[in-house]
């Protein structure tokens, strides 16, 4: 079937070229970047060749350039368009310049058919007549593509929408049926006409208006899904209306679906009924009972259950049962329920629920495909019976902890068998395992120390030959260990009423604690009179301290030898220091004073292990090296090592008691052994304390801060000289007892103090200043320590005060030096990029004169230009000389001789009500100067010193020979040449002072004042070796100081003049610079005056043009500054190569010093930026000339 041609004004081409205006004359070339269109754009003549297209018209069509060129646009139209678009042309196009949008189709050179839309355009000749048509081409194969299968995707929907079971409508706003499926009408027994275009409750209810409950009037108002279940004739439904939102977001009605439930409804009756007789019996077991789902969630629960964990029978259902018994959804794992979901098994557990026990089973329930499905719990209470059990366990367990508290067993004897039981306590006390059986009466005498032995067996005979009356026995217990231990036996015989034995029963406590605490407490008293005996020797030398000591612990030990030795930790070698009376009389051999560790035997292993060393049995010792001839016999050794801190410092041991050495002994030892430390630090510490407060008291004095204790009202209690002298007094005595509050300047920086000194403790380096009894201002810094007394009340401060008077001014300068240094590489940097633009201008202006290509108006045009841009220049020599990167020519110069010559200048700048005065020092002052620069800083003092005499006054000029003897400015002591330039002015304002000589700081109106004067003094003066100092008062005038170093050289005032037109001449130049607008126009100047000019744009490229041009290049014209590699570097490089060659720098701006004074060493010539091509050329010929 043939497609009717369509024409669609709905679509417009993203970027389509707008509807041209049909009354406006047609353009002869398209400004539009076809080439660039993401559609195909063609152009064609009126005959219909096509002369125009772009990339994607050939990709469109499938033709190469050269095929489109010999077509014409009928060839690629399909015979059926040709009238259609005939049509177009002639009742569209040349009517009104442009067709409407339409659609139609071209053939691609495979021969195959793709739809395109367009739009049709018309070009004319300039007499009005048609010349060309033009379009912008949309290729809509896809768009075709995805309207058939919309269409498709349609078709499909509504044969799935008719094929549902379920009735499906669709309603609309005013709950009108526009549409519904075949379910829909089976179920109404209606026709699709009878249904669509009525209210759905007409449909389904016969009513004229919505049902109470209605689900659509329902979601209309939550703006969510709506359910109701209805009746429609025997059947019962479930309805779900769910909103449907329009493209704007809005309401526009809802789809209305029906579910049958009619079977459901019914058995869910039957169900009930069912379940209610099963509930019946449910509730009436008595222990508690539910079911539980597979993810443990209750299903049912009997009353009793409810009951049991304390909660409404309505509120289990649905939850976790670890939430109703456990209250929490993590049960424990000893849960009977946990353990059943791990064996599949039944479990059975006794938990606690709150202050009750509960027994509780669980049994797992399987469904028909073998999986879990869910369990049954059963609890029942059995709190009563739980708690008659605990009771017994309860007293079971406080008999038991009753002995073992009191380190008693207990043991009864069967007297008609014989046999013995034993409370666990006993087991332990003899060490013996639970499993085995008691010791007989027979086994504890063996065991017994062979001094107890026959009094124990004496004890337990009497109690087995029944004897009435109590038992008791002490006796000493050796274990398998060689431990003892000390028992105390009571027992009695036990009698029935008819006074019949029918038992033994008693006790055995462990009173070794008991009997070790009563040796200690006698040994303790003995240590401690010994120990306050030495505490009263403090007045002796330590080493009758340290002998004392040493006769003590070997005592104390029972002991018949002992030793105290110094040690060095860092030397590792022990100083023989004390040895006891009993060791000297018994030791024949030789003392060594010094023994390194590493040559003593093992009676020095408590230094070694760090720890107390004990060798009772000192024979048997297999890592002893024996002992020399004559020396102490050791039979027993105990040593330890005392301690400072972390560090060994001495070492003590007693050799040769009578018994082994025992814990006590250790203690013994340790224990006076510290005392004696204590006592002698002390001493040591009291001696060094006395050393330590007369060197105090020598710094105190000798201190260059100042050090001070201040009570708590406020008052001086005590200052050193550092501390008078800071207030302006000669001695501490006149400050004491004064207020310090009387000597800080602002009373708030002192409150301020005072809250952070209670706040942290301690102050450090709070910064304030103070006022002295001169009535100075001076800066002091503070660092001192709150005072409290034992109460913790304030009592004052104590701390160090320093005057920081002169560091805040050194600061200060440093700062402003820094803050000057950051601004003037910024300002530099600016004037660098400037000083290009003015050369470039400079040039291009100049170039026009120099060939005499400009006429009488073009010439007094370019003057104009030249002129502003010398203006311009000026504002670049400011910025560069404050940020100090300009080429100076220093020369000797008489300094006066400049002065006079600024001096013509200056008259001619000021107004008349102003009296000039210059008075010039007697004296030559030879300076080495840019006069030029000077001449400029006198000028920038004259403009600032007319300005602040708006009503007239004088203005003065001297010169000065001017003697420093302190530090102006950076400047050492000497002689120096000053300008002095005062004026009669309104003066500058305190708080101006110290912004002055700031870039761009002005005081002046908006447009009438650029902040760059004063900087630039400030930068040519320093970049001279000199400093400025200013000084003013308002209402009194003010007066700049600048002060020249002294040449040695007698000076001379060079004035050059304005510099004549150079010769050209024919050699070779080489022009390297960064900036091409530059490089060109020096190049055309060049080329103007006769030489052959080559072109570099940095340093590493111009180095290699001379290496290609390999010695015919006769100069090199190079920037100073360029990135990569520079024009001085470049330099070096070629002239070690080239050294016949010559060279000429040019330089709007340099940072590095380095590079300036690499430039004046060699004396090579720089001009300066933005430079007249005259003085350029002049400077060329003049280096290419130089022999």
């Amino acid at each position: 079937m043939e497609e009717k041609p369509a024409s669609s004004g709905d679509l417009q081409a993203p970027g389509a070229l707008p509807v041209p205006d049909a009354s406006a004359p047609a353009e002869p070339e398209f400004s539009i970047p076809v080439d660039r269109l993401f559609d195909a754009f063609c152009e064609v003549e009126m005959s219909r060749r096509i002369v125009r297209w772009n990339e994607a018209f050939l990709h469109l069509t499938g033709y190469a350039a050269e095929e489109v060129g010999r077509l014409t646009y009928i060839d690629l139209t399909p015979e059926k368009w040709h009238v259609f678009e005939e049509d177009i042309i002639r009742q569209q196009v040349i009517p009104r310049g442009h067709s409407d949008i339409y659609e139609k189709e071209y053939r691609r050179k495979d021969g195959s058919i793709v739809p395109i839309q367009l739009r049709a355009c018309l070009t004319s000749h300039p007499d009005g007549s048609p010349k060309s048509m033009w379009a912008i081409i949309r290729d809509m194969s896809e768009r075709k593509r995805a309207e058939k299968l919309l269409f498709d995707a349609a078709r499909r929907w509504q044969a799935t929408f008719d094929a549902l079971s379920i009735s499906v409508a669709v309603l609309d706003f005013q709950q009108r049926i526009v549409l519904c499926n075949a379910a829909t009408m089976r179920l109404l027994n209606l026709p699709m006409e009878q249904i669509v275009d009525r209210h759905c409750f007409e449909v389904f209810h016969a009513r004229s208006s919505a049902i109470p409950g209605c689900p659509y009037c329902t979601m209309r108002e939550t703006g969510r899904c709506a359910e109701y279940e209805v009746q429609v004739g025997e059947g019962w439904y479930e309805v779900f209306v769910d909103p449907l939102i329009d493209a704007s977001g809005k309401l526009a009605g809802g789809i209305h679906v029906m579910y049958d439930i009619t079977e459901r409804k019914r058995a869910k009756e039957e169900l009930s009924s069912a379940v209610q007789e099963w509930r019946r019996t449910f509730d009436a077991v008595g222990s508690g009972i539910c079911l539980l789902d597979r993810e443990l969630r209750i299903l049912r629960a009997n009353r009793a259950m409810a009951d049991l964990v304390g909660c409404q029978f309505g509120n289990l259902l649905g939850k976790h049962y670890g939430d109703v018994i456990y209250g929490s959804d993590h049960p424990p794992p000893d849960c009977p329920t946990v353990r059943m979901l791990a064996s599949k098994e039944p479990e059975q557990a006794e938990i606690q629920v709150g202050g009750r026990w509960f027994m509780v089973s669980a049994a797992p329930l399987f469904v028909e495909s073998g999986e879990f499905g869910g369990a049954v719990l059963v609890m029942k209470d059995i709190t009563e019976r739980r708690t008659m059990l605990d009771r017994l366990k309860k007293s079971e367990s406080m008999l038991a902890n009753a002995e073992h508290l009191a380190r008693i067993g207990s043991f009864h004897v069967d007297p008609d068998t014989g046999s013995i039981l034993w409370s666990d306590e006993l087991y332990r006390i003899f060490e013996v395992p639970l499993h085995m059986p008691p010791l007989t009466f027979e086994e504890i005498c063996l065991l017994a120390h062979p001094h107890d032995a026959s009094g124990i067996r004496r004890a337990l005979e009497s109690l087995l030959s029944e004897t009435d009356g109590t038992v008791t026995a002490d006796f000493r217990l050796v274990l398998r260990n060689g431990g003892e231990k000390h028992l105390r036996l009571v027992g009695q015989v036990l009698r029935d009423e008819s006074a019949r034995v029918f038992g033994v029963y008693g006790t055995l406590a462990d009173v070794t604690l008991e009997i070790q605490l009563q040796d200690q407490l006698h040994l303790d008293e003995e240590r401690l009179a010994l120990t306050l005996e030495m505490a009263n020797m403090q007045h002796l030398p330590e080493q009758e301290l340290i002998k004392f000591a040493l006769e003590a612990i070997v005592f104390l030990t029972g002991s018949t030898g002992g030793y105290i030795h110094f040690y060095d930790e860092d030397a590792q070698e022990i100083t023989l220091t004390v040895l006891s009376a009993g060791m000297i009389e018994q030791c024949a051999m030789p003392q060594s004073v010094h023994s390194p560790l590493e040559s003593t035997g093992i009676w020095a292993d408590s230094i070694r292990k760090r720890e107390v060393v004990v060798h009772n049995d000192y024979a048997s010792e297999q890592r002893k090296r024996g002992t020399p001839e004559g020396h102490f016999p050791i039979v027993r050794h105990l040593g330890m090592p005392v301690f400072h801190g972390e560090r060994i410092i001495a070492a003590a041991g007693v050799a040769n008691r009578e018994d082994p050495y025992s814990d006590y002994d250790m203690r013994a030892v340790q224990f006076l052994m510290n005392d004696m430390w204590k006592i002698l630090s002390r001493k040591r510490t009291e001696m060094r304390l006395a050393e330590t407060d007369r060197a105090f008291g020598e710094l105190f004095e000798s201190s260059l801060d100042g050090v001070f204790r201040i009570g708590a009202d406020g008052r001086i209690q005590r200052a050193n000289k550092a501390y008078a002298r800071i207030f302006g007094y000669e001695s501490p005595e006149e400050m004491v007892g004064k207020s310090i509050a009387d000597y800080w300047e602002n009373p708030a920086d002192r409150s301020l103090y005072l809250a952070e000194l209670r706040k942290n403790g301690h102050v450090l380096h709070y910064p304030f200043r103070i006022r002295t009894a001169r009535g100075k201002i001076r800066s002091v810094e503070v660092t001192a320590k709150l005072l409290m007394n034992e109460h913790g009340e304030y009592i004052g401060n104590d701390g160090i005060l320093r005057d920081v008077t002169e560091q805040h001014h050194l600061q200060e300068q440093l700062r402003h030096a820094q803050k000057m240094e950051a601004v003037g590489r910024l300002a530099g940097g600016i004037a660098h990029d400037f000083n290009n633009i003015l050369s470039a201008i400079l040039g291009y202006a100049s170039l026009p004169l120099m060939t005499g290509k400009a006429g009488d108006d073009e010439r007094s045009t370019l003057q104009h230009i030249i002129a502003l841009t010398e203006r311009a220049a000026v504002l670049t020599k400011g910025l560069l000389a404050f940020s100090r990167g300009q080429m100076l020519s220093m020369k000797p110069a008489d300094l006066n001789r400049i002065i006079g010559t600024a001096a013509k200048f200056i008259r001619r700048i000021i107004r008349e009500d102003i009296l000039l005065i210059v008075r010039e020092s007697p004296a030559v002052l030879s300076v080495r100067a840019d006069a030029g620069q000077i001449e400029q800083v006198l000028m920038n003092l004259a403009i600032n010193a007319q300005d602040a005499m708006p009503g007239g006054g004088t203005l003065t000029v001297e010169t000065h020979l001017a003697g420093l003897a302190g530090d102006v400015g950076g400047l050492a002591p000497g002689d120096y040449a000053m300008i002095r330039v005062r004026d009669t002015g309104t003066g500058i304002a305190p708080e101006h002072m110290d912004k002055i000589f700031e870039p761009f700081f002005t005081t002046k109106e908006p447009g009438k004042g650029t902040g760059l004067g004063l900087p630039s003094v400030y930068g040519i003066v320093h970049q001279h070796g000199g400093a400025v100092r200013a000084e003013s008062a308002l209402g009194a005038g003010t007066t700049f100081l600048l002060y020249l170093p002294i040449s040695v050289a007698a000076g001379e005032a060079l004035e050059e003049g304005p510099a004549e037109p150079g010769p050209g001449g024919s050699e070779t130049i080489l022009v390297a610079e960064d900036d091409m607008t530059l490089r060109r126009i020096a190049k055309a100047m060049l080329e103007a005056r006769g030489y052959a000019v080559l072109e570099a744009a940095s340093g590493a490229e111009a180095v290699a043009v001379c290496d290609a041009e390999q010695g015919k290049i006769d100069l090199l014209l190079t920037d100073v500054v360029m990135p990569e590699l520079g024009g001085i570097e470049a330099w070096d490089v070629i002239h070690a190569k080239h050294p016949a060659m010559r060279v000429v720098f040019m330089s709007g701006y340099i940072s590095d010093e380095g590079r300036v004074s690499a430039i004046e060493r060699l004396g090579l010539p720089c001009v300066p930026k933005p430079f007249d091509p005259r003085q350029l050329f002049t400077v060329i010929r003049k280096e290419l000339d130089r022999a």
